[in-house]
């Protein structure tokens, strides 16, 4: 066992894990080794940003990025001391006065029951570009309950929020853990010892006498091969990476061309594979006397107006029914190409509209994309399935 020289200076702590065995560090922060089963406490992004703001978390700690998108960490700190305490008796009962209110603990008892290192209680949260919580610590009965939404999970943010709250406050119990809570812990009592290795600590400590050689080994036979998250690329918001995929005539779907890394998908992917949908626009048509209307439209505005434009484009000789909005996000691409009012409508109805001439800027574009396409799906199964997914896509 080799122990490096110590490269910066020690800092003694009242509980350390780096000077814990595994065990003995499990015992720390789950004394009755109580196990959960794996789906206690599941979530997913709608019911987590339900029941709580990211607002809450008005201290901005970190920005982390995972999978090529960037999150902020952020907290929220209460003042354990200003909250209402009660008073009870030997019994565990609350005491009430001569009105039958309860009675209010005054700040000398409230300081006496709560001690200065357990006054303020943090909690933790991530945060999504699209200012959503995606995962949080909460305070349960005491107990230190970490929540990753299902569409975020595989992210590394269980590891991430554990390791703050158990840097404030190492014996803070977990109530027991499921089974990737338990490996969640590993993970972390590991990244402590690691870095006492990694900083010659053990090293300083044992030179100093304040630790044996044996004692670090001890330790360090508790060390596993126990990997962090897989990285791949999930950030859909670079337009290098967007397709333009048509039928020249009735629909036009942006997607980005990372959505060939999904196949048989799941919960957590569909919710991916959405994001991958940039936007869409289809039409639909009674009869060959009616124009077209815009049936559906997805996206940013500006995506929206441009797949419009383009739709418009694509025949002019055929007008397309629009509604006044969509008509508005289109004008902007419309400066070389001006939109025509074929018909206008009564108040509330769509207005038919048509561009002046045709316009084949958008083939370069549908042509790289099916060449992309060839390259990634051969035999012509995705297609179809890109269409479903971008029908589907923001419903």
């Amino acid at each position: 066992m080799i122990l490096f020289e110590a490269t910066r200076e020690y800092e003694k702590k009242l509980i350390d894990p780096a000077l814990l065995t595994v065990q003995e560090y499990r015992d720390v922060v789950d004394a009755d080794h109580e196990s959960h089963p794996s789906n206690a406490y599941t979530t997913d992004l709608r019911r987590m940003n339900a029941y709580g703001k990211s607002t809450k978390y008005e201290t901005h700690i970190n920005t982390i990025t995972r999978h090529g998108i960037q999150f902020e960490i952020r907290r929220h700190t209460e003042d354990r001391w200003t909250w209402n305490w009660y008073k009870s008796g030997p019994d565990g009962e609350y005491l009430r006065d001569e009105h039958n209110n309860l009675i209010n603990m005054d700040q000398d008892e409230i300081q006496i029951m709560i001690p200065p290192d357990k006054r303020y209680r943090t909690d933790y949260a991530i945060i999504n570009p699209d200012d959503l919580l995606v995962a949080k610590t909460e305070d349960e009965w005491g107990c230190l309950l970490v929540m990753t939404t299902k569409e975020y999970q595989g992210f590394g943010f269980g590891k991430t929020l554990a390791t703050l709250a158990w840097d404030d406050f190492p014996d803070r119990p977990s109530g027991g853990f499921t089974n990737s809570g338990y490996a969640m812990f590993l993970k972390i009592w590991d990244q402590k010892v690691r870095e006492y290795l990694a900083s010659g600590f053990y090293s300083h400590l044992v030179k100093t006498g304040q630790i044996s050689h044996q004692r670090v080994k001890s330790i360090l036979v508790g060390l596993g091969d126990r990997s962090s998250y897989q990285s791949k690329n999930l950030n859909t918001r670079d337009p290098k990476d967007w397709l333009l995929m048509t039928d020249g005539q009735s629909w036009v779907i942006l997607y980005d061309k990372k959505i060939f890394d999904y196949g048989d998908h799941d919960y957590e992917e569909s919710y991916w594979i959405d994001k991958h949908i940039i936007g869409m626009v289809n039409i639909a048509q009674i009869d060959s006397d009616t124009p077209a209307w815009i049936n559906r439209v997805y996206g940013s505005d500006k995506i929206k107006g441009w797949l419009i434009y383009l739709l418009l484009t694509m025949d002019p000789n055929d007008p397309i029914r629009m509604e006044d909005d969509e008509y508005r996000l289109a004008l902007p691409f419309a400066k070389n190409n001006p939109i025509k009012i074929i018909k206008s409508a009564r108040k509330g109805d769509p207005s038919t509209y048509r561009v002046t001439h045709h316009d084949t800027s958008w083939k370069p574009l549908v042509k790289a994309e099916e060449s992309y396409r060839k390259s990634r799906d051969p035999y012509g199964e995705w297609y179809s399935r890109i269409i479903e997914w971008a029908e589907t896509a923001g419903e």
